[in-house]
């Protein structure tokens, strides 16, 4: 398996390690964001995994949880950011969100059309689904991340490993900032 992402494989081919840079789109304020991501580009940070406010972030703690309140109360175009985030930068832009809310309800395909994501990383999305959506988003040189946590077995990590060419290994399970 190779990654369909262009960014994503030139990153990690030049680089042995990588540094992944998780903003909130949008947070704190919109020119506060976008002079972050000015930022990032001359910065060490080789990725940014932007992600998409959410009215239920049931994975993050208190303070993600309340900076995903703020920014969903402010309703903004989060897809307008991401052009200018994609005009301005080399770097893979990386979608964290949550399934319901981004691919039940097909959000995400028009990131998709408008290329400004080189990878999702959708931590509540069954294998199966992810894998079908792997290959899915392939054919747009978009790459899936694979997910991986303590409560699986060894068997079920090789599986996920063997499907995915990135993976996020969770350490412990539980709220993320906690």
């Amino acid at each position: 398996m190779i990654l369909a992402s262009n960014l994503n494989k030139q990153i990690f081919i030049e680089r042995e390690k990588t540094l992944i840079g998780y903003f909130l789109a949008g947070y704190p304020s919109i020119e506060t964001f976008l002079e972050l991501m000015r930022m990032c580009d001359s910065a060490n940070i080789d990725i940014l995994e932007i992600g998409i406010p959410s009215s239920t972030p049931y994975a993050d703690g208190k303070i993600i949880r309340n900076a995903h309140k703020l920014m969903v109360d402010k309703d903004i175009d989060i897809l307008k950011l991401l052009k200018k985030i994609r005009k301005r930068t080399n770097k893979p832009i990386w979608i964290m969100a949550y399934y319901d809310e981004f691919i039940k309800n097909k959000e995400y395909k028009k990131y998709v059309s408008e290329n400004v994501v080189d990878a999702f990383v959708i931590p509540d999305m069954e294998f199966e689904e992810r894998v079908a959506f792997r290959k899915n988003m392939e054919a747009y040189g978009i790459d899936v991340l694979g997910f991986t946590d303590p409560s699986m077995t060894s068997k079920e990590m090789c599986l996920c490993f063997e499907e995915f060419c990135i993976v996020y290994q969770q350490l412990y399970s539980g709220i993320t900032g906690e």
